[in-house]
């Protein structure tokens, strides 16, 4: 019998909850905008970031991390392309609209996010590898 491999459903889940955090309409309009300095873009970067993140993980936990244009097309280009979308779908909900910063936000957070998961699993890689020969050494010093 086959194993059943598991779907991993992360970044799907986080897409959804950006798709309905961008289309929900709002019942009211900001009286205040502070232009790109807005307390909303550091949302916008937060949610592409972890976008990009989780998209990133969910490459290395399938594999799929040997392919470089598989890594910029989906962890880069996906959310970028994703939240794009979320900006002009945003000119067909009440009190929302398209604003090239929070596409420049979204955008930036991606990167970020894609850049961060790179440093991170090269540090993590390190880290087991700065490992593996220590404990090799007391296992053979028993």
């Amino acid at each position: 019998m086959r194993k059943f491999k598991a779907i991993y459903l992360l970044s799907p889940t986080v897409y959804l909850v950006i798709a309905y955090l961008s289309l929900a309409p709002r019942h009211f309009k900001s009286p205040i905008d502070l232009g790109f300095l807005a307390p909303d873009k550091a949302v916008h970067f937060t949610m592409y970031l972890v976008a990009a993140f989780a998209t990133m993980f969910e490459l290395s936990r399938l594999r799929l991390l040997g392919n470089k244009r598989n890594i910029i097309w989906l962890a880069i280009v996906l959310p970028i392309l994703f939240g794009g979308l979320m900006e002009i779908l945003q000119l067909y909900v009440p009190f929302r609209s398209c604003d090239i910063r929070d596409f420049i936000a979204n955008s930036l957070g991606a990167i970020v996010g894609f850049i961060l998961f790179r440093i991170i699993s090269v540090r993590l890689s390190w880290i087991s590898r700065d490992q593996s020969p220590s404990q090799d050494r007391d296992r053979e010093s028993r």
